[in-house]
């Protein structure tokens, strides 16, 4: 009889153990929306017209280079000339909206009246890749911009 109640004791145990660790929450990977917020800087950015690629990122002055995008909630996106303005007149911050589409395809940034769609590439915790196809004149220019966040 003892070793019934030894038994029963350590099935007791055993299914107590499994029914609260198949009680935990599994987390949820963050939405686009929630990705995209936070302060984001410049880390590459490419133009490829033709065959022909240009390192825009490379010939950036380090004054453009320490800026950085904020993505706010309520769609509000704010760019920061970080520590080093390129002109001294220029506002430290300039104001504009966005908006990410619900499945995180695509960026609409909405600045002086004046709306840019990007598709995003890559959005992830720490790196967001977009990319701008326009053509003018018959010239197809591809623009793709790596952010990373700080």
């Amino acid at each position: 009889m003892k070793r019934t109640n030894y038994i029963l004791l350590i099935l007791g145990v055993f299914l107590a153990l499994t029914t609260f660790s198949g009680c935990k929450k599994k987390k949820q990977d963050p939405s686009p929306q929630e990705r995209i917020l936070g302060k984001w800087r410049i880390t590459a950015w490419t133009i490829r017209e033709g065959n022909n690629v240009f390192d825009l990122y490379a010939i950036m002055d380090a004054c453009a280079k320490d800026d950085y995008w904020e993505f706010r909630t309520g769609g509000v996106l704010a760019i920061n000339e970080g520590a080093t303005k390129c002109s001294p007149s220029d506002p430290q911050e300039t104001t504009g909206n966005y908006t990410l589409s619900a499945d995180g395809k695509t960026l609409t940034i909405t600045e002086s009246g004046s709306n840019t769609v990007f598709e995003v590439v890559e959005l992830s915790s720490t790196t967001m890749k977009l990319k701008i196809t326009q053509t003018n004149n018959g010239v197809t220019v591809t623009s793709e911009i790596t952010f990373t966040k700080i």
